[in-house]
């Protein structure tokens, strides 16, 4: 807490009895931030209730301390003067001295009103001096005081015990003319200066903050972050890759220019890495093994002459980068319509697990992609028939890799003709229905499960599931659905015109993809240049340089990853067109491949 660009000299008493004291009214030491106000919250009597003294005790007592001498006698005391807060600022006696004349003495704040009635075992005080109280930006004294102390008695800044005097100076008193008796009545405990315990204990129950009570209480501070430190500290990433590049997240309190930062890096208690201390607090780390490792961040004040003034400790898990040791497909051969199923095998990878991703591409367009998913096995129903690919895609979760490895396999696919059934049958073969007779309700057999499975694959409703056989009511409503929506007859009977038009149907729905043009494909093979793609470069657009390479006889695997194919595929292809031969892919590079695309 400050006052301008001053640490605050927090004192407080137990309670001020309503209003607190200002220090040059207590002490004659002026600070600005402890000011004499109300605060109506706190407004308890003294502890224990009044304090009663006789005239003769009083008389004792100041012929104990030395403010009548023992020819002197006690005849009146009066407050003769008070602060703004009510507390007694100076205290009359009237005596009768030796020569029976009335006289009066007057004694100010400065003799200590709280203790000018306590009583004492000699006959004088024993004046202690506190500590100078310094401003710590400048060393310049701010005040010092003197307090006197009672001999023989070990006592503190409260001065509580009743010999020493009051609770507090804010107090007032009557007299007992019959039994000359003086009844001390007051409130608060303590100096009254600063805050108020019983105040912040009561004004924190009706809600107030530690920051609302230490502003009311000291006038004009503020609270300020005065040391710099760092608060949290933390790494990109707590699981990483051989090779994986892991960098610092950290937030730092105060004055980030005090602090200087040394990192050491630990594996199984062995150090890998130390660093010196720099006014940066950077740090990148490529671990190249695996295990357990301790990024320690060491930090210190420029101004420090410690080793350091804080540690800062997180842990990182290091695994090998996953690999795809093969892609298994369950049928190299398959019918169009029946299920192919796919298994990647993979090694290493970190316990966070491993995500996959399928492309599915057939005559060079991608029919169908997954995404992540996290199984390694992975299900499709070719419709076409056609040579088919499937890229598989893995990536660590400790990552943000676009992928960690890659691989494909191959299918084919072929359509079924079945010769084996004649007759009526009839058949559903990719996608399209054959009957060789009229089908209406009431008849079953295979053709009406063919005529079903067609009519399922179109979206209507045959009243079941799957295909039964017979041609019921279920059947028959979805025929005479479907014959009302192509404008056809609606008895729902299937004759040639329907099953004509539930072939045009299912073709529109199942269209095969068509193959590019050459133009097509010559146009999606041209490069874009967006950056110079070297050896280690990975992406779509190293992909792309593989395909159109591979379109020019080049042997190149797409991979994505700028490899050593790919880095002597480009060399070779530099000096075919008296291009400087560096093995990168440059501008110049990428319009003569471009213009061989046209």
């Amino acid at each position: 807490m400050v006052y301008g660009n001053s640490l605050v000299n927090t004192y407080y008493s137990a309670s001020n009895g309503g209003y607190t004291e200002s220090s040059e009214n207590a002490w004659g030491g002026r600070v600005d931030y402890l000011k004499s106000f109300k605060d109506d919250i706190d407004n308890d009597s003294w502890p224990y209730g009044d304090r009663k003294l006789t005239k003769s005790e009083i008389d004792m007592i100041l012929k104990s301390k030395g403010y009548l001498s023992l020819n002197q006698s006690l005849t009146d005391i009066k407050i003769s003067g008070t602060f703004t807060s009510g507390r007694v600022k100076e205290i009359t006696i009237k005596y009768i001295d030796v020569d029976n004349v009335e006289k009066e003495k007057k004694f100010s704040v400065n003799d200590n009103v709280r203790s000018f009635f306590a009583v004492t075992s000699k006959n004088q005080d024993i004046k202690t001096k506190y500590p100078e109280f310094f401003n710590l930006f400048n060393n310049s004294v701010l005040f010092s005081a003197n307090f006197p102390l009672l001999a023989g008695k070990q006592v503190n800044t409260e001065l509580k015990d009743v010999y020493t005097g009051f609770p507090s100076a804010l107090f007032t008193f009557t007299y007992d003319d019959k039994t000359s008796t003086y009844t001390f009545s007051g409130k608060g405990y303590g100096h009254g200066i600063g805050m108020s315990q019983k105040g912040a204990k009561y004004r924190a129950e009706r809600g107030a903050s530690f920051e609302d009570i230490l502003k009311f209480y000291y006038v004009g501070t503020s609270l300020k972050q005065l040391n710099t430190y760092v608060k949290t500290f933390s790494l990109t990433n707590s699981y990483a890759l051989v090779g994986d590049s892991i960098g610092t997240n950290i937030s730092i309190v105060g004055d980030s220019n005090r602090l200087l930062y040394k990192y050491i890096v630990e594996k199984s208690g062995e150090k890998v890495f130390t660093g010196e201390y720099t006014n940066s607090s950077a740090f990148s780390f490529s671990p190249t093994s695996t295990g357990e490792y301790s990024i320690n961040l060491y930090v210190k004040d420029i101004a420090s002459n410690r080793e350091y003034d804080d540690l800062k400790t997180s842990k990182l898990s290091v695994y090998i980068p996953p690999k795809i040791n093969k892609v298994t497909v369950n049928q190299e051969s398959q019918y169009a319509g029946k299920a192919v199923v796919i298994n990647t095998g993979v090694s290493g990878g970190s316990s966070k697990g491993i995500d996959y991703k399928y492309e599915v591409i057939l005559n060079d367009k991608v029919l169908y992609t997954t995404g992540y998913i996290s199984n390694s096995q992975f299900t499709y129903t070719p419709a076409f028939e056609g040579d088919y690919t499937v890229n598989v895609y893995i990536k660590d979760r400790a990552n943000n890799k676009d992928f960690d490895d890659f691989n494909s396999a191959s299918f084919s696919a072929k359509i079924f003709v079945d010769t084996s059934r004649g007759g009526t049958s009839g058949s559903y073969i990719n996608k399209k229905l054959v009957l060789k007779r009229t089908l209406k309700k009431g008849l079953t057999g295979e053709d009406v499960k063919y005529l079903q499975q067609a009519l399922l694959d179109l979206g209507y409703n045959i009243g079941t599931s799957k295909p039964t056989g017979l041609f019921g009511n279920g059947t028959h409503n979805a025929v005479v659905s479907f014959q009302k929506k192509n404008k056809l007859p609606s008895y729902g009977i299937v004759a040639s015109a329907t099953v004509d038009a539930i072939n045009k149907s299912l073709s529109a729905k199942y269209k095969a993809p068509q193959s590019p043009s050459r133009g097509q494909l010559l146009a999606a093979l041209r490069l874009t240049y967006k950056r110079t793609l070297i050896s280690g470069s990975k992406g779509e657009d190293v992909k792309k340089l593989q395909n159109a390479l591979k379109f020019l006889k080049y042997s190149v695997d797409v991979t994505g990853v700028y490899d050593k194919k790919t880095y002597n595929a480009v060399m070779t292809f530099q000096k075919k067109y008296k291009i400087m031969a560096t093995g990168k892919l440059d501008l110049t590079t990428v319009n003569k491949i471009n213009s061989l695309l046209k």
